[in-house]
């Protein structure tokens, strides 16, 4: 049964969605202090995080590196060998800001967010239909990471895309913020 709601899981993509989008959150203590105070990541979209260099020289000599920190990576966030969370990291030469610490929290400060009693009924009345236990409770504790990651992002200086309203990271230079997904929309 738990292998059958391990499929399930991954047929709907949450688990891989959930690893891809707390690979932000990892980043520094993948990388290490060196790498993660030249480096900031800018978005993470369908398995690829988009990572900004302090110069040039840094994102260069991190390109030399990508394969090794990305089964780093990988191996954090508990992705299965045959289907990693990250499958690319393109590193770019945007600089990084002064206080970039929005994007290196540990992901045990997602799980003391406390959710109000709004959200956990929006969360059960979302999973009111499914019968089996086990993929409610798996399904309850992937919506309720999901919402604490988004309230984290938007505590730390992440804003609504003005599309579809799903928050997006702080990038330098960057007026118009809009999401990933939405950018290819157009």
């Amino acid at each position: 049964m738990v292998e059958l709601l391990g499929i399930r899981l991954r047929d709907t993509d949450f688990a891989r969605k959930i690893g891809e989008h707390s690979a932000p959150l990892v980043w520094a203590e993948v990388v290490g202090e060196s790498i993660a105070a030249a480096t900031q990541v800018i978005s993470v979209d369908h398995g690829v995080l988009r990572v900004s260099a302090k110069s040039a020289a840094w994102a260069q000599e991190l390109g030399f590196l990508r394969l090794e920190l990305l089964a780093r990576l990988n191996r954090r966030l508990g992705a299965p060998a045959t289907q990693p969370f990250v499958r690319e990291i393109h590193f770019v030469n945007h600089g990084v800001r002064s206080a970039p610490t929005a994007l290196v929290e540990s992901p045990m400060d997602i799980e003391t967010i406390a959710l109000t009693p709004g959200d956990v009924a929006s969360i059960e009345a979302t999973i009111d239909t499914v019968h089996d236990p086990e993929m409610k409770d798996r399904l309850r504790t992937a919506r309720r990471r999901d919402l604490q990651l988004r309230i984290w992002r938007v505590e730390h200086g992440w804003a609504p895309c003005l599309r579809c309203g799903d928050p997006v990271p702080p990038v330098p230079d960057e007026d118009v913020r809009v999401c990933p997904r939405c950018r290819l929309q157009t």
